[in-house]
């Protein structure tokens, strides 16, 4: 019985988790929103157990897929903020986030200064994850 309750506590906890690959919700996840043809401002936000530069990792990496998915090869980002925020009403939780607007091209823009290549993010830091 009690290896029974402890599995549960332990899905009930991992569940709480976020994923880097879920819609935000109560717990993180990612959002985005579509600012022109080629122009996006994509977030993501942790549930407070993932280190900050983490969260960081999974923007960028957030980036690059809603690049890929939307028919480009290559992004900058133009805007990058700490989105995080103190939650809590009787202690106070950090949840980690950073919002991303990015500028998304088909060939790679010459001058822009750093310049993303989605599908090496995407596969660079999938594996790092």
């Amino acid at each position: 019985m009690k290896i029974i309750l402890s599995l549960l506590l332990l899905g009930a906890f991992l569940s709480g988790c976020a994923d880097w690959n879920k819609p935000k919700d109560l717990y993180g996840g990612y959002s985005e929103t579509k600012l022109g043809v080629n122009i996006f401002k994509v977030s993501f936000q942790e549930n407070g157990f993932i280190h900050k530069d983490d969260v960081s990792d999974f923007a960028l990496l957030y980036s690059a897929a809603v690049t890929i998915r939307n028919g480009f090869r290559y992004f900058i980002v133009v805007e990058s903020k700490d989105d995080s925020n103190d939650e809590g009403q009787s202690y106070a939780t950090k949840k980690p986030s950073r919002a991303n607007t990015i500028i998304c091209f088909k060939e790679r823009p010459n001058n822009m200064g750093p310049v993303y290549d989605a599908k090496y993010i995407n596969e660079s830091l999938k594996l790092k994850y």
